[in-house]
């Protein structure tokens, strides 16, 4: 596992390279884009165990925080999902060049899929996994706005005498969310998307979700890919699990499997 900067030298990307653990060879590398906000902080152990047990299978594994987020250069504020699209784009580049692969398969986890979405319009993937991911930018708004209200007012985590108006923060859930990204979330829908470019899609959806995503309605260019249903429960809109962990599951292995 190499720690490195890439991209713009003005913005530069932390890249977590993870090289493969195996002698034998895969001729496709992975990147794996992140949730943004507080879902990352859940999703991050689970993410980091992921690209290490691709790494065992033989793959050259890149997870990376978008600019502005983690480690990458840039203020909270600068956030932006055209600028993310950017960086997944980059985040190719960089690791198809460093492992001398031609193909590259993208796994994104909740916003990050949607965003590898938008990205596949005019960039071309081998493979897209979209794990758990959102489906509609607004729906997903609207489940951050409430839950950041049900957390400012919850007695065991403040005490509400000293608990400010939530009615005009640019924060949601401790994370900066300005209007302007607001606006670009909120504009974000599959159903939207038409046509991508790549060889495969395959879908991992969790079954008992509290985001249950209502799969018949999906955009055309998810009509042929592969559904894959998880029994587990993330219930990413409730509240009370905003500080819990998402830990490594069945569901890894389940990755494993569409990547192979």
């Amino acid at each position: 596992m190499t720690p490195f900067y890439f991209g713009d030298v003005d913005k530069p990307l932390l890249g977590i390279h993870h090289q493969p653990r195996s002698e034998q060879y895969q001729d496709t590398s992975i990147v794996i884009c992140n949730p943004i906000g507080f879902e990352y902080g859940r999703a991050h152990s689970f993410i980091r165990q992921l690209a290490i047990k691709l790494s065992e299978q033989g793959y050259h594994v890149l997870r990376f925080d978008y600019y502005a987020t983690g480690d990458s250069s840039g203020d909270s504020e600068e956030i932006s999902v055209q600028q993310c699209q950017e960086d997944i784009a980059l985040a190719c580049d960089e690791i198809k060049t460093t492992s001398a692969t031609r193909k590259v398969t993208v796994i994104g986890f909740r916003f990050g899929a949607m965003l590898a979405a938008l990205v596949a319009q005019n960039y071309k993937f081998n493979h897209l996994i979209m794990w758990d991911a959102v489906f509609d930018g607004d729906v997903y708004l609207q489940d951050l706005i409430h839950m950041h209200r049900d957390m400012l007012h919850d007695p065991n985590r403040f005490d509400l005498d000293f608990v400010s108006s939530d009615e005009n923060t640019n924060d949601l859930i401790g994370h900066y969310f300005l209007q302007p990204f607001r606006e670009e979330i909120r504009r974000c829908k599959m159903l939207e998307i038409e046509k991508i470019k790549t060889r495969k899609i395959d879908i991992l959806h969790y079954q008992n979700s509290y985001y249950k995503q209502d799969m018949s309605l999906v955009s055309s260019f998810l009509s042929k890919a592969n559904l894959h249903a998880i029994e587990a429960s993330l219930e990413w809109a409730n509240a009370d699990k905003l500080e819990s962990r998402i830990l490594p599951d069945s569901s890894i292995q389940k990755i494993i499997e569409c990547v192979a």
